[in-house]
């Protein structure tokens, strides 16, 4: 008996430590928080970590999934309690605005991420597309 629940610990040891060792080295691996693998940002996605929600709006830019699944389908109250604030083109800043002009954005409800230059386009007042806008 005393043999098997050495047996047992050991291998609970030995799987805790792969466990912890597993993260350590995602953490460390894709440490910075631009990047969409890191394990601040995944764990923010599901709302278990707090991040810079400016540093979270650029990581998104290159997350697919994330723009998919953070932003599209959310309603504009939503996006608010999510990402903090949204922002009219005339409110982001003679630039953007610009760039929503001629653009395939131009005449429809739109709104930006913070103050950056990602925008969302809103149908019935749910997200339907997102896009960059590179300044133009």
């Amino acid at each position: 008996m005393k043999r098997f629940l050495l047996v047992v610990g050991a291998v609970l040891l030995f799987a805790a430590l792969g466990t912890l060792g597993t993260v350590a080295g995602a953490y460390l691996l894709y440490a910075d928080d631009l990047d969409p693998k890191s394990l601040r940002y995944v764990l923010w996605k599901q709302d278990l970590a707090w991040i810079d929600l400016d540093r979270a709006v650029g990581t998104i830019e290159e997350d697919p999934d994330g723009k998919r699944n953070l932003i599209i389908g959310q309603t504009k109250a939503q996006l608010r309690a999510r990402f903090g604030f949204l922002l009219t083109p005339h409110d982001a800043g003679p630039l953007l605005e610009r760039c929503v002009q001629g653009s395939w954005a131009e005449g429809r409800d739109a709104l930006f991420l913070r103050g950056s230059n990602m925008i969302v386009v809103f149908r019935n007042g749910v997200a339907t597309e997102t896009d960059i806008l590179k300044p133009c």
